[in-house]
């Protein structure tokens, strides 16, 4: 296993080159320095805080990550945080991805409640070979036959957001988030036929020299499932961090993004 680890390693790093884009660094470049500075903020917070890396650079089929358009009162009073300021970072995002190219991923913008709306990241190979593996899950949950690629034809399009096409179901997005078919069905049944308690919290948010935060979940720490996941995940932490130290942040996420 650990050979294979490093081997994998090797050959990744070795191919590191091929993510950063000339042509990516030099629309960047036309983009003023504050708004530069703007969208890296942006993109870091994506990428560190809500798993974007692990579906940009892996295999992971979707990340989300929700934030305020109204703060409410207790979080800039007790945190003095306020999401606004996030959304003023996605209106630069706006003017100029137009610029930006994107073959491989969705990323999205999605009305989640009064006060909270959301960005999506959809690998979109990632989220096809996903919908595949689960698809006697889709269908009986959905209550319709399935085509993985006419179903994110519909989200790319608009015609329809991607929380609507799962039916804001726990257990196809968990699917979806890549946590693993039983972990996401004993999520689904907490306070039902299984204990919370039979989740357990997985992640490591503990000081690390990684660049990028683990991924965090529940799980069920006895199945096997878990085990897989979290050792897949470990590596390409470890991955995504070295390619972030090798160069610009910003455009290597941008060259990532536009990758053909």
């Amino acid at each position: 296993m650990y050979i294979n680890t490093l081997i994998f390693l090797i050959l990744f790093l070795s191919n590191i080159g091929s993510v950063l884009s000339l042509d990516v660094q030099e629309i960047i470049a036309k983009i003023p320095s504050n708004e530069r500075r703007e969208l890296e903020r942006l993109f870091y917070k994506l990428i560190d805080n809500d798993t974007f890396g692990y579906t940009l650079f892996g295999d992971k089929p979707v990340s989300f990550g929700g934030y305020f358009t109204v703060t409410p009162w207790e979080n800039y009073i007790e945190l003095g945080q306020c999401d606004g300021l996030f959304w003023k970072k996605w209106e630069v995002w706006e003017k100029y991805k137009h610029l930006f190219e994107i073959h491989n991923f969705l990323i999205l913008k999605e009305v989640g409640s009064s006060i909270n709306d959301r960005i999506i990241l959809i690998n979109k190979n990632a989220l096809i070979k996903a919908i595949e593996n689960n698809l006697n899950t889709f269908e009986s949950i959905l209550g319709e036959k399935i085509n993985p690629i006419q179903f994110l034809s519909k989200i790319e399009k608009g015609d329809i957001s991607f929380f609507d096409s799962i039916q804001n179901n726990d257990m196809l997005l968990g699917l979806c988030l890549d946590y693993g078919k039983q972990n996401a069905r004993i999520y689904c049944q907490r306070g039902k036929i299984f204990k919370y308690s039979s989740l357990k919290p997985c992640g490591d948010y503990k000081y690390s020299l990684l660049r990028i935060q683990s991924i965090y979940y529940m799980a069920d720490f006895n199945h096997p499932d878990t085990e897989f996941i979290n050792e897949k995940y470990k590596r390409l932490r470890g991955i995504i961090s070295a390619i972030y130290a090798k160069g610009n942040f910003l455009q290597i996420t941008l060259s990532k993004l536009t990758e053909k």
